[in-house]
């Protein structure tokens, strides 16, 4: 059990990253899986957790989803996902995720992300929160500069 007053305590000076999550679990004895479930549902994060399995042709499929509703997600350009395959440190980003509902019809969803390579595959925090720093950052196209411009 993960008590809501000890968590909302614990994350308040954390960001949104997987490291913050590593240590989340860690200090609750809980996994990743089970710690990111927490904080969507306490509202206090609004991220997704999910694991991109590595195929034997190379490339990635979405494995496991926690947090959120399963789609069929896929990476706009999964060349992201290789990127982090190959690399030893965390990678961040912003990138459209995308699924085909019933009708055929291809849906986009933009999301900021952190990824990490796992022994299977890619871990992705993705949402609208994960952030290289504290300081949240917008995407220039949705500053108030840029709706201004827009705008005016």
């Amino acid at each position: 059990m993960i008590p809501a007053r000890s968590v909302r305590r614990a994350v308040a000076t954390l960001p949104v990253r997987l490291e913050s999550l590593d240590t989340l679990a860690a200090d609750y004895g809980v996994s990743l899986a089970t710690m990111a479930l927490r904080l969507r549902s306490l509202e206090i994060w609004k991220s997704e957790l999910s694991l991109w399995r590595r195929m034997t042709k190379g490339n990635f499929a979405l494995d496991r989803l926690y947090g959120g509703r399963n789609w069929g997600w896929e990476w706009e350009d999964d060349a992201v996902l290789q990127k982090a395959w190959r690399s030893d440190r965390p990678l961040f980003g912003t990138t459209f995720l995308n699924y085909e509902d019933s009708s055929g019809n291809r849906r986009y969803r933009p999301v900021t992300y952190q990824l990490r390579r796992h022994p299977q595959g890619v871990l992705a925090l993705w949402g609208a929160e994960p952030s290289p720093s504290n300081q949240r950052e917008r995407l220039p196209l949705f500053s108030s500069d840029a709706v201004r411009r827009q705008i005016g």
